[in-house]
């Protein structure tokens, strides 16, 4: 089963069919998860509060007023005991699914709304992405809510989305630049060069349960995917096709280091 939402509310949909199943979950869903059981959606709209569906009764738990302004993602953890949220308040929020109650106070660093949030499959790092103004992904320690330091920054015009790889020493995230970035989770160290091909906003990201490839959608209207990930050093025509196409014009040095680094300068268009 899928699950989608939108002003609406929560669509569910049946995979095999590509059919809608039952009847839309109402209240507006900017974003839903489902629980590691698959028994629960979480979903976070405009208003601000938090919904858990019960999808065998189809009613909903509230927590009304859980962020200031809109909620724009929520994400279990691997034991569906606790949930995170984001939103256009500059926080992220974590909460006890039982009780509803929240944990500990708001993680408020960034300094534009936060797109995304995500658990590490053992639940001991959350992620989380903000838009253009800040541009960061920053990592933290789920149960002190300590900062692991430094942000991860690479993205330009803010990250809309992040995925942790099944084994959780990577992380992939999803930007305005038109572009995908992997990164080592311990070191904080950005992964050789971008994974460059769509032409326009990457708003999605997603591994394979083996970890062995990576999924993105894009505002140009493709999904892609990654193999292998890193481009090639020999595959220069494919970078610097993308580079010009991206950027309109030759990159800089600085540019071509930050879109290839490793793969020696050249000229991006003709």
């Amino acid at each position: 089963m899928l699950a989608t939402g939108d002003a609406g509310g929560v669509q569910l949909w049946d995979v095999r069919t590509h059919r809608v199943v039952d009847k839309r979950l109402g209240a507006d869903a900017e974003d839903v998860a489902f629980s590691p059981d698959g028994r629960t959606i979480a979903s976070g709209g405009w208003d601000g509060a938090l919904r858990l569906w019960d999808l065998g009764s189809k009613k909903s738990r509230v927590i009304p007023g859980a962020h200031k302004d809109g909620i724009t993602a929520v994400a279990f953890n691997a034991d569906g005991s606790m949930l995170a949220s984001a939103g256009r308040d500059s926080t992220v929020r974590l909460w006890d699914v039982h009780s509803r109650k929240q944990i500990g106070a708001p993680i408020l660093v960034h300094t534009a709304h936060v797109n995304d949030v995500g658990f590490s499959q053992d639940g001991r790092i959350l992620a989380s992405a903000s838009a253009q103004g800040d541009s960061a992904v920053r990592l933290w320690d789920v149960r002190s809510h300590a900062q692991l330091d430094p942000p991860l920054r690479g993205n330009r015009g803010g990250v809309y989305q992040l995925a942790f790889s099944p084994d959780g020493r990577t992380l992939a995230t999803a930007g305005a630049d038109a572009t995908v970035r992997l990164w080592d989770v311990d070191s904080h160290q950005h992964l050789g060069g971008l994974l460059i091909g769509h032409l326009n906003d990457v708003y999605a990201v997603a591994f394979s349960p083996d970890g062995r490839a990576l999924a993105s959608v894009s505002e140009d209207g493709t999904m892609r995917l990654w193999e292998g990930f890193l481009f090639p050093s020999d595959d220069l025509g494919f970078v610097r096709d993308r580079a010009c196409r991206f950027a309109g014009g030759n990159l800089t040095r600085g540019q071509w280091d930050e879109f290839a680094p490793g793969i020696p300068y050249r000229g991006t268009c003709p």
